[in-house]
């Protein structure tokens, strides 16, 4: 049975987690998934922490028949978790005990409104060779919303961005280098009305702010 990798950058706030993990994984009833988690030290007024950000995780996934393993980080920074999930990413794909089709993009507070029909796209033979990106094509490329990476792809033009020492917010690092080299050997789907984020609503009532790209200059930094 083949084996789907899900690549989460989380923070502390299980209140959205309930609603995104917990609608993601009613869809993927009768597929092989393992989570791969990073948790970052950034919490709402609630001040949850990472340990339990990660139980609750846990508990879901697991409930659901799926395994999972948790990065926790130290320090808060976007392109270091995604830098995180990538390399144990790899280390999985490496190990030919798992027969892993491609990963799954999952940001913690991307909701998905329709059924993506999972199964159907990781038991395609031509899986491999295909993105299905959960969003609008405004962007003529992949973004950080939810993203299926065929295996191929996923080691030709998603892990290779996130190589190198970099400050940069890695969505653009890896909207950059599609655009750099993607030729068109891979076929692309859009799906332009089944997610949108709830994360948003969740940082202004928690008081919290993100980077704005513009004034940064794309600089990385993550909350303020």
């Amino acid at each position: 049975m083949v084996q789907l990798l899900v690549l989460s950058t989380c923070i502390c706030r299980p209140i959205i987690h309930y609603k995104c993990y917990g609608e993601l994984l009613k869809y993927m009833k009768d597929c092989n998934v393992h989570f791969v988690i990073n948790i970052d030290p950034v919490s709402g007024l609630d001040n949850c922490s990472q340990a339990d950000t990660k139980q609750n995780l846990e508990h879901m996934i697991n409930n659901n028949g799926h395994t999972c393993e948790f990065i926790i980080s130290e320090t808060a920074c976007f392109y270091k978790a995604t830098q995180n999930v990538v390399k144990l990413a790899m280390e999985k794909i490496q190990n030919e005990k798992h027969n892993i089709c491609g990963i799954l993009w999952f940001e913690d507070d991307k909701f998905i409104k329709k059924d993506p029909h999972f199964k159907k796209i990781i038991n395609n033979l031509n899986a491999v060779n295909e993105v299905h990106h959960f969003w609008k094509k405004s962007a003529q490329c992949p973004t950080f919303h939810p993203c299926f990476w065929g295996l191929n792809v996923a080691l030709n033009l998603f892990f290779p961005s996130f190589t190198q020492i970099n400050t940069r917010d890695p969505e653009l690092a890896m909207m950059g280098y599609w655009r750099k080299n993607y030729n068109s050997e891979y076929k692309v789907f859009y799906y332009r009305t089944h997610s949108v984020d709830i994360g948003r609503e969740w940082q202004k009532l928690n008081k919290i702010k993100k980077w704005t790209r513009e004034a940064m200059n794309n600089v990385n930094v993550t909350y303020i």
